[in-house]
């Protein structure tokens, strides 16, 4: 295979940061600075580049989102710290015992809670390792989910590869990141009409499309069903480089990992409770706590 020339080696570098970066303002920052129809145009002439020189192809080009080969099957990943299923409440009183459970654990220090309302989707987990995407996971039974990896690098709120230099600190060696895919309604109900169509069962619910979505063994058809992914949580982290929770949300979000905008930090049960109560959502408790709570700043 003949080597690219330099102005189109160049070209596709730059398109590829352009498109990143947009991904990054759009899924992260929430805040697009170009039209669909304008980055559908960038990707358009990076798809035509690499067609024209396939040596120029990587493996975390955004192009590569499309999905490659269909799967033969999922297999088993064992997650190096358990997926805690979250319960919930709609009890102020429940929250408080909660709240005393914490602190009787922490032996009397006062905690701090992150609130954040849960997306309803599929429980996955990414672990990065030097900044770069080597994992992804479904929650499964906990302690052992199937391996979505090749299906999570089409989902484009999924960065491939972490911002490094975008924060104070860089991405520790092992981050394992850990939140819900799901699929807004606007793209639920087209697939169910498009399922309709073809005279297949449409889903029930959008939850239920995006976790059997997820499992699917051709990585095309995720790819055109529109899923996102938002992160709440943390699994392994090592080195810790930071010692509370709402200090990591703000080190994901630098590093390009999308978090909930709505966030908010208590040092107060009732207050958490309140804040909640007044949100419409349910009060999420988690048996790890490095999902819901944290303690300290």
């Amino acid at each position: 295979m003949s080597s690219p020339p330099k102005d189109a080696i160049k070209r596709a570098q730059e398109l590829r940061r352009e498109i990143d970066h947009h991904n990054y303002l759009y899924h992260v920052e929430a805040r697009p600075k170009i039209s669909d129809r304008e980055y559908d145009r960038l990707m358009q002439e990076l798809i035509e580049l690499e067609r024209q020189h396939p040596a120029l192809i990587t493996a975390d080009s955004p192009t590569q989102r499309v999905g490659g080969d269909v799967q033969t099957e999922l297999k088993p990943v064992r997650h190096t710290i358990p997926m805690m299923s979250i319960e919930n409440t709609y009890s102020e009183e429940e929250v408080r015992a909660f709240d005393e459970r914490v602190r009787r654990a922490l032996d009397g220090a006062k905690p701090a809670y992150v609130l954040e309302p849960k997306i309803d989707g599929a429980s996955v987990s990414l672990r990065y390792e030097n900044g770069e995407l080597k994992q992804a996971a479904t929650r499964g039974r906990g302690n052992v989910g199937d391996d979505i990896t090749v299906n999570a690098r089409t989902i484009t709120s999924v960065p491939h590869s972490l911002r490094k230099d975008a924060a104070e600190k860089p991405p520790p060696a092992i981050l394992e990141v850990r939140g819900e895919v799901y699929m807004d309604n606007e793209h639920f109900q087209r697939v169910n009409k498009e399922l309709e169509a073809e005279g297949e069962e449409p889903y029930a619910n959008p939850r239920n499309l995006a976790s059997g979505t997820l499992r699917r063994l051709d990585p095309k058809i995720v790819s055109k069903r529109r899923l996102r992914f938002l992160a709440h949580g943390l699994g392994q982290v090592d080195p810790l480089v930071a010692e509370t929770y709402s200090r990591f949300v703000e080190l994901l979000r630098a590093w390009g990992i999308p978090l909930m905008p709505l966030s908010s930090r208590s040092k107060a049960a009732s207050l958490a409770a309140s804040t909640a109560m007044a949100t419409g959502f349910p009060i999420g408790e988690s048996s790890a706590m490095t999902n819901r709570g944290s303690a300290g700043t």
